[in-house]
C-alpha cells in the first residue's frame, strides 16, 4: 500500500511539473499582453494613453467629449488639449480644461505627474451621429518643452 501511494505522488508531481513547463513554454511562445504594459494599440512606445466618451446630446448633432489622459511617460505634463476629432466635429471648444486629480487645471504650476490621470471636457455643436467612431487627437507639453501626440478612436454614444 506504501508503495502504490508513493507511485502516485510521484506521477502526480510529475504531472504538476509538466503542466507548469507547458504554462511557462506557452507564455514564452506566445506572450500574453495587458493594458498596462502597452496602452496605446498599434504603437510600441506611448507616452500617455487617451480614453472616454463622446455623448450626442441634440438632433443637430452636437455633444460632448470626455477625455481621460493617463501620464506613461518619464516626464510630468505641463499642458493638455485636444487638436483635432473627427470626422465632421464642428465647432469643437473646451468646456473644462484638464486638471489633476485634487482639481488644480494642468499647468506649469501644477504639473501632471508619471502614473497619474487627468480628464477634460470638450464640446462641440454639430457633426455628432450616434455609434459612430471618431479619431481624437491630443497633444500634450512635457516639463522638458517636448510636445506629444496620441491618437485614440472612440465610438459615440447610441
Amino acid at each position: 500500500m506504501q508503495a502504490r501511494r508513493k507511485r502516485v505522488l510521484a506521477v502526480a508531481a510529475v504531472v504538476a511539473v509538466a503542466i507548469l513547463a507547458g504554462v511557462v513554454a506557452s507564455l514564452v511562445v506566445f506572450p500574453q499582453g495587458a493594458l498596462s504594459n502597452n496602452p496605446c494599440p498599434g504603437s510600441s512606445v506611448c507616452l500617455f494613453s487617451v480614453s472616454g466618451d463622446i455623448t450626442i446630446g441634440t438632433d443637430q448633432g452636437a455633444g460632448m467629449i470626455t477625455l481621460n489622459v493617463v501620464n506613461r511617460a518619464n516626464l510630468p505634463f505641463i499642458d493638455i488639449h485636444l487638436v483635432d476629432a473627427g470626422p465632421n466635429l464642428t465647432g469643437i471648444s473646451g468646456f473644462t480644461p484638464f486638471t489633476c486629480e485634487d482639481g488644480r487645471v494642468v499647468s506649469p504650476a501644477h504639473v501632471l505627474d508619471i502614473g497619474k490621470n487627468s480628464t477634460g471636457y470638450y464640446s462641440f455643436t454639430a457633426g455628432g451621429i450616434s455609434a459612430t467612431p471618431y479619431t481624437l487627437t491630443v497633444e500634450v507639453e512635457m516639463t522638458n518643452g517636448q510636445f506629444v501626440t496620441e491618437t485614440a478612436s472612440i465610438v459615440s454614444d447610441s
